[in-house]
C-alpha cells in the first residue's frame, strides 16, 4: 500500500465509522491541511513526507499502545488549538 491509498483507505474508514460521506474539505480541515493539499495526498502528487515516518513508528507498536499515543497526541493539540 502505497501512501495515497492509505489516506483513501483511512478517509473511508472515517466515513464509514461516522456513517456518512465527508468531504475532502472537511477531511482536509480536520487534519489542519489545506484542501488543495489534501487532494494531492489522495492523487499521490505531494505527500507529506513526515507521515511515512509516522506510519513506521506506528506499526511497530500494538494497537493498544497506537490507541494511547494517537489519544495523548490528539488531547495536546486539542488544548494548544
Amino acid at each position: 500500500m502505497n501512501l495515497n491509498e492509505f489516506y483513501h483507505a483511512a478517509h473511508h474508514l472515517v466515513e464509514a465509522k461516522q456513517k456518512r460521506r465527508i468531504s475532502h474539505d472537511e477531511m482536509a480541515e480536520s487534519l489542519g491541511a489545506s484542501t488543495r493539499a489534501y487532494a494531492e495526498w489522495l492523487k499521490g502528487g505531494r505527500e507529506p513526507l513526515a507521515a511515512y515516518g509516522a506510519i513506521r513508528i506506528l506499526a511497530q507498536l500494538d494497537d493498544a499502545d497506537i490507541v494511547k499515543i494517537v489519544r495523548e497526541f490528539v488531547a495536546t493539540k486539542e488544548k494548544i488549538g
